[in-house]
């Protein structure tokens, strides 16, 4: 996890709404990832 602002870091968490939210597709599950796992 890449935290940007200190100011949501409280004891050993993170609280508040994330700024930005990567995943990693592995190449056996991408057609899983991208089709079950996808809700709008």
């Amino acid at each position: 996890m890449v935290v940007c602002d200190r100011d949501h870091l409280k004891g050993g968490s993170c609280s508040g709404v994330s700024a930005f939210i990567a995943e990693t597709l592995s190449p056996s599950a991408s057609l899983r990832d991208k089709t079950v796992e996808k809700k709008p």
